[in-house]
């Protein structure tokens, strides 16, 4: 729909400049057949899209995971995602990685050795994210306290859980965000001075 908006916008700039300068009949003939083209273009991709949706869809509900790791950061996903997937495969429930920028997908699937199924957020971000929530789960697991994180967790009906790999007096570990998820969890016994509000720790090496 917004490349059927932005075409037709266009055309109608272009169709009044046209106007404007007293331009021969057939180039408006010309600007229809363009715009028509670009419509046709637009409702092939929409199409595509429409399917592909479906059918991942259709994928996830036979899946039916209960968890999901949640990647909005910039860098460091694979060592992060690949540190903390097997302590949550572990726990025997499914689980998804949904990472919402597309530049780091190559990276993450070369280097973090996952076994869970990978879901890339397109171009329209958070707003393909609805879609991949099925009814089915039940909490988000994040590894990286990234700014971004905000869109996962604005659908406030799973329960969303911070995972520290530990604990310091580095700023990244006392950022006023972590009080925004649900569960905030430490690999390490909470410092005395670095740990605003409550954290629960767990032993990584535990089964």
């Amino acid at each position: 729909m917004y490349v059927y908006g932005a075409v037709s916008v266009l055309a109608a700039a272009v169709a009044a400049v046209l106007i404007a300068i007293d331009a021969q009949p057939w180039t408006f003939v010309v600007l229809a057949g363009v715009a028509a083209v670009s419509w046709l273009v637009g409702a092939d991709s929409a199409l595509r899209y429409a399917r592909q949706s479906r059918r991942v869809q259709r994928a996830l509900a036979a899946y039916a995971p209960t968890t999901a790791m949640g990647f909005a950061g910039r860098s460091g996903g694979p060592w992060q995602l690949r540190m903390w997937e097997p302590y949550i495969l572990r726990s025997g429930e499914r689980n998804v990685v949904i990472s919402l920028h597309a530049k780091y997908a190559a990276m993450i699937l070369k280097d973090a050795d996952l076994s869970s199924p990978y879901l890339q957020l397109g171009s329209r971000g958070f707003k393909d994210l609805d879609q991949l929530l099925v009814p089915s789960l039940k909490a988000v697991f994040y590894v990286q306290n990234a700014r971004s994180n905000a869109g996962f967790m604005a659908h406030d009906r799973l329960t969303h859980v911070w995972l520290n790999h530990g604990d310091s007096d580095k700023p990244a570990n006392f950022n006023p965000r972590h009080a925004h998820y649900d569960k905030p969890w430490s690999a390490a016994r909470p410092g005395s001075t670095a740990t605003h509000g409550t954290a629960s720790s767990v032993d990584p090496t535990s089964s």
